[in-house]
């Protein structure tokens, strides 16, 4: 299950260009909806471009709010309209979206914690679907968490680093991008 308060993560190579874009997004509360207890995810995308010559970054966010709940249970998140976010499959072959199929359920160790990952792969594979789709236990989708379905198939849309708290309990480097890279740039004077 989701056990993270808060996600960094990045939709773009930073380095071959001046633009960026990356999101946070941060559980924002609780609220309760026919006598179900739903968590408020805010995803806040920021799209800019630094600044030629200067530390200077012009940044236009999105801000977005999605509802979420959790039934442990039925291993699965849900949104508020009843979709899954999530439904974590309990063997391999077990499909999702009628599309995708559980290869492999590897075990990682990431922040001192093993959990277990979750790759899908196209149930018919060819060279215009041929992408992989990879969760891990308690992160999420780890190309986007508020998109059950976004694929590994941009090797620079990823998540960065995950929050329990104050607690960083997934962290990764991709292409030489880290979190710390993104908050230097949310730190920034803007225009």
């Amino acid at each position: 299950m989701l056990e993270a308060t808060r996600w960094v993560g990045i939709y773009n190579d930073m380095s071959s260009s001046n633009f960026f874009s990356f999101h946070v997004i941060n559980n924002i509360g609780d609220t309760i909806i026919d006598s179900l207890r739903f968590s408020i995810l805010r995803d806040s995308v920021y799209n800019g471009v630094f600044i030629e010559g200067s530390d200077t970054v012009k940044i236009r966010p999105f801000f977005n709010d999605h509802l979420m709940r959790e039934d442990t249970a039925q291993r699965a998140t849900f949104q508020k309209n009843g979709k899954y976010y999530y439904k974590f499959p309990r063997q391999i072959g077990d499909s999702i979206f009628s599309e995708y199929i559980l290869v492999d359920v590897p075990l990682i160790t990431n922040c001192g914690k093993t959990r277990r990952e979750y790759i899908f792969r196209p149930i018919v594979q060819n060279e215009e679907h041929n992408d992989t789709i990879i969760w891990i236990e308690g992160i999420g989708n780890i190309a986007d968490p508020m998109h059950i379905s976004a694929n590994c198939s941009n090797p620079y849309e990823r998540i960065l680093r995950v929050m329990k708290g104050d607690e960083i309990i997934y962290d990764t480097i991709v292409n030489g991008i880290s979190c710390e890279d993104v908050l230097d740039i949310l730190s920034r004077p803007r225009i």
